[in-house]
């Protein structure tokens, strides 16, 4: 997930909360203290002004839940300015209609027929001025440069030459180089060519690549397929023009670049406002938890203190998690306070020979009531801190050893 995508969706779901309540607040106004103005009689009944304000956020919150039921907060989304007008007139009318019928059935009286139809027209024209200033915003952002996906197109065929010529005057993207596929690439797309596919590996990270495009039809060429593999690892987006392509439908993501179908291969099926649930729910989940475990954690932490008071009753060790980032994974000490310096005349006996983990089943490092708590997992409790800090998921793969993962192969890294 690009955290630039997140603000711009962020930025969009604020600023139609924003609107639809300011909307409904001047449709209000305006038959509450306008009326005069607007050549009303008054009205018969005065309302609150906290009431209806209070009111109207409830509104605004179920208007932008429509939207999003309807895929309009969807990352990558950038559809054109009269589409976008299109999508937000048809959800906004619809949301209001879904309103307008519940009231019926609930026998709710809406304070006022001139209140709805003008919060309506209101609400819809500040929606699209909201969505113009965004899109203005990006525009400058981007002209000045900032957040283009630096591209680099793999293939110099007709197929690569059509898509540098749709793309090099969009203001979204900044194509890099190319890269020739096949010896046959013969095409001068009309940009420069770094190389060949060989090449990608010492060019990526050269060029800042964070988007490569594949216009050729062969996915399961070897180096196209070490390419995806490293695009995978440093969550680059790959994507290919489709042909009739063995992938898994669950993995892509389809989409146009000027008119041209585009397909990408995500990097993970959880993607968008996945990965946001995912972050906070493994925070608030981590937090509750620890409130609750207190005083688990605490008896835990004076047995261990009490059986070695000299010794910590913690044990940090480098892992490596997410991206291969080292941090200090945190546990409950279960072995004697010197066992690292005794691992090494342990290797002989690793009961995992010939692979990257070391296991015993009965080491001698371990101490009695380590062994009880490794046997129950409480020694990973504390591992909630580091859930809370991020280096963790509550669902993901276990933090791996600095050693271990320096033996792995680069398909191996794809666990990251």
């Amino acid at each position: 997930m690009k955290y630039t995508q997140l603000l711009f969706v962020l930025a969009r779901i604020f600023t139609d909360f924003f609107m639809i309540l300011s909307g409904l607040i001047i449709a209000f106004s305006l038959r509450m203290y306008g009326y005069d103005f607007i050549g009303l009689e008054a009205p018969i009944t005065a309302q609150s002004f906290d009431f209806f304000t209070g009111f109207s956020v409830l509104i605004s919150i179920f208007l932008v839940g429509v939207f999003a039921v309807n895929g309009r907060y969807r990352f990558g989304s950038d559809p054109r300015l009269f589409d976008e007008i299109s999508q937000l007139f048809w959800n906004f009318s619809a949301g209001l209609a879904l309103l307008l019928v519940f009231f019926f059935f609930i026998k709710f009286t809406f304070f006022s027929r001139f209140i709805l139809g003008m919060a309506w027209v209101a609400g819809f024209v500040l929606l699209v001025l909201g969505r113009t200033a965004i899109r203005c915003g990006k525009w400058l952002l981007l002209k000045k440069g900032l957040y283009r996906a630096n591209v680099l197109i793999i293939g110099t065929n007709k197929l690569g030459e059509k898509l540098y010529q749709g793309m090099k005057h969009d203001i979204n993207f900044n194509i890099v180089g190319f890269l020739t596929h096949h010896e046959q690439d013969s095409h001068n797309p009309g940009a420069e060519i770094h190389g060949s596919v060989d090449d990608f590996e010492r060019l990526w990270q050269q060029l800042k690549v964070t988007q490569v495009i594949l216009a050729h039809d062969d996915l399961h060429d070897r180096s196209i397929q070490k390419i995806i593999q490293t695009c995978h690892i440093n969550e680059l987006t790959f994507e290919f023009l489709p042909d009739q392509v063995d992938v898994d439908l669950t993995s892509i993501e389809v989409h146009a670049i000027h008119n041209q179908p585009v397909i990408k291969i995500l990097n993970t099926r959880m993607m968008g406002w996945g990965l946001v649930v995912k972050y906070f729910f493994d925070r608030i989940i981590a937090l509750i938890a620890l409130i609750v475990l207190s005083p688990l954690l605490l008896i835990l932490f004076i047995i261990i203190k009490l059986a070695d008071p000299n010794a910590s009753a913690f044990y940090a060790a480098p892992r490596v998690g997410k991206n291969a980032k080292h941090f200090l994974c945190y546990k409950f000490r279960s072995m004697i306070p010197n066992a690292e310096d005794l691992k090494e005349d342990l290797i002989k006996v690793n009961e995992r020979a010939g692979g990257v983990f070391f296991k015993m089943e009965h080491d001698p490092r371990v101490t009695r009531f380590g062994s009880f708590i490794r046997k129950t997992s409480l020694d990973e409790l504390p591992q909630i801190f580091n859930i809370l800090k991020g280096d963790m998921s509550w669902v993901g793969p276990r933090p791996h050893l600095p050693e271990e993962v320096d033996k792995y192969t680069s398909e191996d890294l794809r666990l990251f």
